[in-house]
């Protein structure tokens, strides 16, 4: 037995040669981690002792005034900008030199999605779908997050499936997601030609070969229009399809025949009259389903199709 004294003299270097236990994401056959497989393991997360960027007074202004969140939210996206940014110590989400800028180089420029978004609710017949069906979205290639968790925050009537085929990436995208308790996110890691599933609208940005990624994720588009009671397509947000955040100029998806349907400069979309000039040289790209389909030549199902589907399942 160890004397108390000689015990407590040797208690700092006893405790110094204790193993810290590290969480360690299985590896899987096919080089892909499970929801279910990322959910279980333990998660070493990062401590919070550093003080994390905070929207300076032009982009709250930007938050709050122009793209109208409240202040509640803009807490909860400060949330995800600590874990994201704590995560970011040890596993490379974003550029390190770019941690100081997240807010206008990551966080603003994913929330330029949300107008458009909550365009296309509003047509689908408010928040939580008019024909009992709300908005499904695929984040493809979120990478840690972006834009996906940023909007998922602010659009709760809103499902979200955030894709990437890198296990870590999704590890910390599903701690994101427990740790603010988001019921509308489903973390995945896949490829995305593997991915299946419908949605209303993909969003992606920065993809490195567009024309590839559009013939991916043609198959996970649904058709129609986002209103069963709305047969006019023809307009802006009249039906799903892609919206890309991305620099200007897609001359190698024209030359495959596919045409954007709009365009929205992110400095536009992020600056109103009463609020400072955001600047950007991004753009969004909205690609309607069926200009898809047509180039890619691919038939997803229709909505009543899928629907009909569902309902043979259950």
């Amino acid at each position: 037995m160890i004397h108390p004294i000689l015990f407590f003299a040797l208690r700092p270097l006893l405790l110094h040669h204790i193993p810290s236990q590290r969480a360690v994401l299985p590896s899987s056959s096919s080089g892909f981690a499970t929801l279910a497989a990322a959910r279980a393991v333990r998660r070493d997360e990062p401590e919070s002792v550093v003080a994390y960027p905070s929207p300076t007074d032009s982009e709250r202004q930007i938050l709050e005034q122009c793209l109208g969140l409240s202040r509640e939210k803009v807490l909860r996206l400060q949330h995800f900008v600590d874990i994201v940014c704590g995560w970011n110590d040890k596993i490379n989400l974003i550029s390190r030199k770019d941690v100081q800028n997240v807010w206008g180089n990551h966080m603003l420029p994913s929330l330029a999605l949300h107008p458009l978004l909550k365009a296309a609710q509003k047509r689908r017949g408010g928040e939580g779908g008019g024909d009992g069906q709300g908005l499904r979205v695929m984040d493809v290639g979120t990478g840690g997050g972006f834009p996906g968790m940023p909007l998922a925050i602010c659009n709760p009537d809103v499902d979200f499936t955030l894709v990437d085929s890198i296990r870590k990436k999704v590890m910390v995208v599903d701690d994101a997601v427990k740790r603010l308790n988001l019921r509308n996110v489903e973390p995945v890691c896949m490829r995305v030609e593997e991915l299946r599933g419908l949605c209303d609208f993909v969003v992606a940005r920065s993809v490195t070969n567009m024309p590839q990624f559009i013939q991916w994720v043609a198959k996970n588009l649904r058709a129609g229009p986002l209103s069963a009671a709305d047969s006019d397509i023809s307009h802006v947000l009249g039906e799903g399809g892609v919206l890309y955040i991305g620099p200007s100029g897609l001359d190698e998806l024209r030359a495959m025949g596919v045409e954007p349907a709009g365009v929205f400069p992110v400095q536009e979309v992020l600056t109103t009259g009463n609020t400072p000039e955001y600047e950007s040289d991004k753009e969004i790209y909205y690609f309607r389903t069926s200009d898809i389909l047509s180039a890619v030549g691919a038939r997803p199902p229709s909505r009543e199709t899928a629907r009909r589907r569902r309902g043979r399942r259950t």
